[in-house]
Order: structure tokens, then C-alpha cells, then sequence
């Protein structure tokens, strides 16, 4: 059977119920796409939050899930009949998801080949191929020629060279499962195809207005990418899984292009960098920013995905002020340097974090922080020091996120290796919540790292709403329920709950 029709699949998957509900472009699949169209296939996408947005469905643990149901993504299976299914697993908490459509799709479609790929299956892809006979290949780290190849393998009957390809996970004649580790990756980002972003629902993702981050100030918001990986090397990180080890660029007049693109054929308003180190290059970075303003781009730019502290400087923040960026979201990770030096191996300057955040609110930025809790050997008192330090930086929204050892990470073997591995809670499917604690650490149980979780998380946004009552109210309150009003329910029922348990 030949190739020719590729059906590429976004899961759906399950957040706590404090969490508001958030939908992007979904990068991964789209490049892929984008890709697969330039190579001559015909190619559908579903992108399950978006499609069934209206649709909600109990997850347990205080979760709920939306989007498309089983039964809806099923139908769209038939409807299409492609001759190849790719499933999109980027998230640990989506994994079950991705696992149990597979077995669906094939248990109709025997002889149609599943191919999953993502951030979490590319580090546990052994796993996965022994557990489930419903996932046919793996592709490890970025997809676009691996998948490429794969099907031209297939088409020309060539199975058997499909084991010299490099990053991929597949089965041998024996049945045994095996994976080619990624060496090699794509070196001209310039070179990759255009995200196929007119394959979905567009003018559906504008409507809603519920990007990454809180609520974007223009309702035409886009997400983009202009670089891939990071050479940082934090212990709880999983993009290496991914992107490798190095840093790779898009040009920036290659960027440039892709904005001015999108403006011309969906009017876009905001760009959304999701890039893990967009101001790496701080040249580049800089650069990108006059380009903008020489060729009078009229839009608006956010860093939801985070920016490197220590990379950024007056200068640069003037320029990106020039250019549109009106929100900054720095990873600041912890507010004790011990724990930032010894556990996470993020040799963050206190006085330099002290110093930028100052620098971006006097040049008007809103500046969104993250912090991260829960790491083994992070004791009380580092915790303190990171709780008083997200107060006292003046910035206008503060997140905690409780570290999460995903597969291939150094906290994953670390915690493992130790044992701290909560055994009720991690379970072979590495479905794991960034809201949801799986480390029994030296000094504290899971349990009770997710109650000061919500306490803190609690304590800490009354804190930012009487200190800023007006521009919290608008620019974080509002937006977080915005359309969303269900969520106010369960956030302050979570509140109550946090009241009993403390």
C-alpha cells in the first residue's frame, strides 16, 4: 500500500482544575506538516483542545480534561482514512491519551502505520514500544526528516533500511524493540518548510484569545519559533530530548519574513516566542528587534516560554521595548542561590535577577516570573528564600511550578536512583502534572510539597492583587477567567481547601 494521505494528531489532556484553559498553534505538529506537504503528501490535522474546546470530561486527582472525546477523534479517523497516523505526545500527562488512541486506531485499522513522537515518548520510547504493539515507530527528537524518510522507506518498500535511520524507534525482524539514538539534527532552520498553520481552525484559535501565558493583549496572537534547543544544562529540563544539547538560529531576516507572512494571511496582531532561549545570541536577538522596526512591523511580541536572565541587558530591553515586546517572562527558577547552583545548575546572579526585573518595569514592561519548588536536597529554608524573593521582585505575575522529573533528565535519574520516586503516584505511563508533586525529597513528602504549592500560590496572588489592585485585576485576574468562568469556582474551592490542609 502506498503512502500518500498522513493524518497528524494533537491529544488531548487533562489540567487542575485552578488552571484556566489555555489553546495554541501546536508548532509540532505543523512543522511536521508543512514538511510532509512540501514532499508531496496530502495532510490532515486535528488538533483535539481546539476542535472540541466546548467538550469536558472529570480526569481525577482535581484534574479535568478537555477537547475532543475518543469517540469524536475516532470518527475523524474514518472520515479521513489516511494511510499513516501520526500521534503527537510532547507532555506526560498526555501520554495516556496518545497510548489509548493508538490502541484504538489500530484495533479498527490493523494495517495503517502509528507513529508517535514528542518531547516525553523520545525518551521513553522502549517503553512504550514493548508495552504497546499499537505504536509501529517512534520518532526521536525533531521529526521533520525523520518522519520524511520513514515514509519514503515505507512507500519503496525499503523496511529494511528504515534501521539506519537516525532517531528512530521501530522493531526488528525479531520483534525486538530498538532505538537509533538521535545524532543528527537540522542544521539551516532557514531551510525548514512553513508551518502549516491553514490546516486548522485559525480564525477558532483568535476567537477564543487563550494563548500561552495569560490572556495576550492582542486577540490575533500567533506562537513562533526562532530557535531550537539551549546549551543550558538545568537538571529538570526535557527539552534536550528534543532539540539536542546546542542551539540552533533562525536567521533573523528568515524570522522577519515568517511575521510579515503571517500578518499578509491571517492579519496576526501578537507574536508569541516560545523559543527555551530566545535572547541566547543577545546580537541576534537585538537584531531581530531592529529589523522590525526598520521594515514597521505594527504588532506586538511576549516571551511566554521564558527568557534567560542573564542574557539580557538596558540596551537590549530598550530595543525589544522599540519593537512591541510589551511582556516579559523570566525563569528565574528559585530565590536561593544554593539551590539554583547545587540542584538545579542554573548559576543565576540574585543581584542581576534584582537588577533586570527593576530595569524591565522601568521600561514598562509587564514582567511575569517562574519559580520552581520541590526539588530533592531543598530544604525550608531554601524555599523561604524563594517564596520572599518572587515577592519582593515587584513583578506583576508570579508562578510556582513543582519540578517534575521527566524521563532522560538528570532530576529523573537523580530521584530514581535515590528511590524518592513516589510509587502511588508515578506510575509506568509517566503521567505526571507540573501541579502535582511525584518526589518524596529529604525534607518534605509529595503531599506536602502540593499543599505549600497552593498555599503559596494562593498567598502569593491575594499578595500581588492588594499591591497592584487595578493592573492585577486587569492583566492577570480577568484574563485568567476570562471565558473561562467555571475556573473562578474551583480556584477559590481550591483556596478553602488549602485553608483546611494548612
Amino acid at each position: 500500500m502506498k503512502i500518500k494521505k498522513i493524518l497528524l494528531i494533537f491529544p488531548p489532556y487533562p489540567i487542575p482544575k485552578v488552571y484556566p484553559k489555555r489553546v495554541q498553534f501546536p508548532l509540532g505538529i505543523i512543522y511536521l506538516a508543512g514538511g510532509l506537504l512540501r514532499e508531496g503528501y496530502e495532510v490532515k490535522l486535528v488538533d483535539a483542545p481546539i476542535e472540541g474546546w466546548e467538550k469536558s470530561m472529570e480526569a481525577g486527582n482535581d484534574q479535568v480534561q478537555y477537547g475532543l472525546y475518543p469517540e469524536d477523534i475516532m470518527a475523524k479517523v474514518r472520515q479521513e482514512k489516511p494511510d499513516a497516523i501520526g500521534i503527537s505526545c510532547m507532555f506526560g500527562v498526555q501520554l495516556k491519551n496518545s497510548r489509548d488512541l493508538a490502541e484504538m486506531i489500530k484495533s479498527e485499522f490493523p494495517q495503517t502505520p502509528i507513529v508517535m513522537g514528542g518531547a516525553l515518548v523520545s525518551e521513553c520510547a522502549i517503553q512504550i514500544l514493548d508495552n504497546r504493539k499499537s505504536v509501529d515507530y517512534i520518532i526521536i527528537g525533531e521529526g521533520e526528516e525523520t518522519f520524511a524518510l520513514l515514509l519514503r522507506y515505507l512507500n519503496e518498500g525499503k523496511d529494511n533500511l528504515i534501521e539506519n535511520i537516525d532517531g528512530i524507534a521501530y522493531r526488528n525482524k525479531l520483534g525486538k524493540s530498538v532505538v537509533n539514538k538521535k545524532t543528527k539534527y537540522i542544521a539551516n532552520l532557514d531551510g525548514l518548510a512553513v508551518p502549516a498553520r491553514s490546516l486548522l481552525p485559525v480564525r477558532k484559535y483568535f476567537e477564543l484569545n487563550r494563548s500561552h501565558g495569560t490572556v495576550s493583549r492582542m486577540a490575533k496572537a500567533a506562537t513562533i519559533i526562532t530557535s531550537r534547543g539551549c546549551p543550558g544544562r538545568c537538571t529538570f529540563c526535557s527539552i534536550h530530548s528534543v532539540w539536542g544539547y546546542n542551539i540552533r538560529f533562525r536567521s533573523p531576516e528568515n524570522v522577519i519574513d515568517e511575521i510579515v507572512d503571517l500578518q499578509k494571511e491571517f492579519g496576526i496582531t501578537e507574536f508569541q516566542i516560545e523559543d527555551d532561549n530566545f535572547t541566547f545570541d543577545v546580537n541576534r536577538a537585538g537584531r531581530i528587534c531592529d529589523l522590525i522596526v526598520e521594515r514597521k512591523i505594527k504588532a506586538k511580541f511576549s516571551t511566554p516560554n521564558g527568557i534567560a536572565v542573564w542574557s539580557l541587558n538596558k540596551e537590549l530591553l530598550r530595543k525589544m521595548k522599540k519593537a512591541g515586546f510589551y511582556k516579559l517572562t523570566l525563569a528565574i527558577e528559585s530565590g536561593s542561590e544554593r539551590t539554583l547552583k547545587q540542584i538545579i545548575r542554573k548559576p543565576l546572579d540574585l543581584d542581576k535577577i534584582k537588577e533586570i526585573v527593576k530595569e524591565s518595569l522601568k521600561q514598562g514592561f509587564i514582567v511575569d516570573t517562574f519559580f520552581v519548588i520541590g526539588f530533592p536536597g531543598e530544604t525550608p529554608e531554601d524555599l523561604k528564600k524563594t517564596f520572599a524573593l518572587s515577592r519582593s521582585l515587584n513583578a506583576h505575575s508570579v508562578k510556582y511550578f513543582i519540578a517534575t522529573p521527566y524521563p532522560g533528565t538528570e532530576l529523573y535519574r537523580l530521584a530514581n536512583n535515590k528511590g524518592m520516586l513516589d510509587k502511588e503516584r508515578f506510575v509506568d505511563d509517566f503521567s505526571m502534572t507540573p501541579a502535582r508533586s511525584i518526589i518524596n525529597t529529604e525534607y518534605f513528602t509529595c503531599r506536602e510539597i502540593d499543599r505549600i504549592w497552593l498555599r503559596e500560590t494562593l498567598k502569593t496572588q491575594l499578595f500581588l492583587f492588594l499591591r497592584r489592585p487595578v493592573s492585577y485585576t486587569k492583566n492577570v485576574f480577568l484574563d485568567y477567567f476570562r471565558k473561562d468562568s467555571s475556573a473562578i469556582k474551583d480556584y477559590l474551592w481550591a483556596f478553602l481547601k488549602s485553608k483546611k490542609r494548612a
